[in-house]
């Protein structure tokens, strides 16, 4: 440190000067010696002392005067200062007001002069570190600080963002058009809006899944684009109703627009977008997904009114084709109802099997019977089948002609495998089921029919529903709770009535190749299953990577699209089931 280190000394007096001076060179300091504060003061540009050593008895300037000169200038303002001063040194209480930061006694000893200059450095030293790393903190505090200030405004620009723009669609919501809208009002007086709405799309996506619907109203958003931009001009606007919402808006404004060149109503327009929109669908997603999608159109017209309030004209009408769409799906609600009470009457239900397999062997252990109604309608799906059953208390009904037309295909049963019927826990105290009428129906016996029980309807009170379900297995059949791990009914279900088998819900099966918890989940249900001994399958299985993963967890039987679709015969389902062995067979050889 010292021979690095820089001492300025100044001292009237030349042989206190040179004293210091010898002392300190011979410890290996680097020293400035000057007999007056301008000297000193000009040597500070070319030598830049660390440490100045001084004394009272300066020629051109007082002590105390030259200590605050060093204290103002910018290069000597933080040196610390030594004073060699008498012990009744008048300036002495002055110098130390003026900044000194330490003094000796005269005689100079070379020993405390030493140890005394290098206690002053190390805690000046130390002192410069400290503030070094106070502005290093406050700094790194401000950049902090900064960055988190850019965060929250990008945060608060995604949050508006979100706000004003579907994630799912990109589409804009009404609220962010208001000034396109006022411009097209004040230029052509009025606007059309055709509001398209999808019909129970909550329920929907209780059976897809909301990865299926998120991609289905991506689908739909880029389609409806493209049939808008076919058929209509850039001054017409797509947005939708809310963040995250399902209902699509279509501002038309354009004075030549497709509708009006053909003379034909806005709802015949509307309509074509619809059936082009469903066609598209049904191409890209399948008909088995693309029928559960049905669209109301609501129609209004925005008529401007200088006197209102340009949101509240916009929301009116917006509100009114929101009724219109209602009105539409209502009626169309009231027809479904009506129909299906003809289907019921007319028992003109379409009964499809589906195998399931032991996921070793592929071997058939049974075939579900799977219900299909209103053809070419969101109701051909059995979910929404029931729904509208329930909702028109029918599920009885239904429940028998389903039953009956499930058990009179089935006759050519192939030997040795079950046949599962779907049970509506409100259907489980038929007397047709415990009956003679079943024994009319078929000519299986009770012991190779396997009741599903698919909780589509809230089982309140289990006392009551467990005396029904044990009347059914006195008469010979066999259970299986459906949708295991969907929720805690499902699991009530499991501890109430003991089931043959445990379905668990298809949600479990999607992608459970690439989620751990789902993988997690499934192996515990097969070791609860294995310790009860009641047999699990696997339901929906539609990828080669879900199916081996299900047989690495040990799920004993599965089915799903993978394996077969369903089918009006058991060969057909047979003649699939062999096709996807065959495939099996194929890929292990290669």
């Amino acid at each position: 440190m010292d021979a690095s280190t820089r001492v300025g000394i100044i001292a009237h007096d030349t042989e206190l000067l040179h004293q210091i001076g010898k002392y300190l060179s011979g410890e290996g300091f680097m020293t400035m010696c000057s007999s007056s504060g301008q000297q000193l003061c000009a040597g500070f540009e070319t030598f830049q002392p660390d440490i100045v050593v001084m004394t009272c008895d300066l020629q051109d300037i007082s002590a105390g005067e030259m200590i605050k000169s060093l204290r103002t200038r910018p290069e000597s303002e933080n040196v610390p200062i030594i004073l060699v001063c008498e012990a009744d040194e008048r300036d002495l209480q002055t110098c130390i007001e003026s900044g000194l930061d330490d003094y000796l006694i005269k005689p100079v000893r070379k020993n405390e002069l030493i140890v005394r200059l290098r206690s002053l450095l190390w805690r000046y030293r130390k002192g410069q570190q400290l503030i070094e790393t106070v502005k290093t903190l406050e700094q790194e505090k401000l950049t902090i600080l900064s960055e988190m200030q850019q965060q929250q405004a990008e945060t608060r620009e995604l949050l508006i963002a979100e706000l004003l723009y579907d994630k799912i669609t990109g589409f804009p919501t009404t609220q962010t058009l208001m000034n396109d809208i006022q411009v097209r009002l004040e230029n052509n007086r009025s606007l059309d809006i055709i509001y398209f709405c999808i019909s129970k799309l909550k329920k929907i996506e209780e059976i897809l899944g909301w990865q299926i619907i998120d991609k289905a109203l991506e689908f739909i958003a880029k389609t409806l684009e493209e049939l808008v931009a076919r058929n209509l001009t850039e001054q017409d606007i797509l947005a939708i109703d809310r963040v995250a919402g399902d209902d699509f808006i279509l501002f038309i404004s354009s004075p030549e627009d497709f509708y009006t060149q053909k003379k034909i109503p806005l709802v015949t327009f509307g309509e074509n977008i619809v059936n082009n929109l469903k066609a598209a669908l049904a191409q890209n997603f399948g008909q088995e997904i693309a029928c559960h999608f049905e669209f109301y159109l609501g129609i209004s017209t925005i008529t401007y009114n200088a006197k209102i309030r340009l949101e509240r004209m916009v929301y009116n009408a917006i509100r009114e084709a929101i009724s219109s769409a209602l009105n539409e799906e209502g009626r169309h609600h009231d027809q479904n109802i009506i129909r299906l009470r003809q289907l019921i009457e007319n028992e003109e239900i379409l009964t499809l099997y589906q195998p399931i397999i032991h996921l070793e062997t592929c071997e058939i252990l049974g075939f579900e019977a799977v219900s299909r109604g209103l053809h070419d309608n969101v109701y051909y799906q059995p979910e929404l089948l029931f729904d509208l059953a329930n909702q028109a208390d029918v599920v009885w009904q239904l429940e028998r002609v389903c039953r009956k037309q499930a058990l009179e295909n089935a006759r050519h049963l192939p030997d040795q495998t079950l046949l599962f019927l779907n049970l509506d826990p409100h259907a489980a105290n038929d007397p047709d089921l415990k009956g003679s009428k079943f024994q009319v129906n078929t000519t299986l016996s009770p012991d190779r029919v396997v009741l599903e029980i698919t909780e589509r309807s809230c089982i309140k009170d289990y006392q009551r529903f467990k005396h029904y379900i044990n009347q059914l297995k006195e008469a010979g059949f066999r259970c299986a709770v459906d949708d295991a791990g969907s929720g805690y009914a499902s699991l009530q279900s499991i501890t109430e009535i003991s089931p043959d088998f445990i379905k668990f819900d298809m949600a479990l099966v999607r992608d459970i190749h690439t989620t751990f918890i789902k993988q997690s989940l499934v192996e515990a249900l097969v070791d609860f299953s294995a310790k009860m001994n009641i047999p699990v399958i696997a339901e929906g299985i539609e990828t080669i990577e879900e199916y081996l993963m299900l047989l690495k967890l040990g799920v004993p039987l599965g089915q799903g699209f993978l394996f077969a679709k369903p089918q009006s015969s058991f060969d057909e389902c047979i003649e699939a089931l062999n096709s996807f062995k065959d495939n099996i067979t194929k890929n292990a050889t290669i």
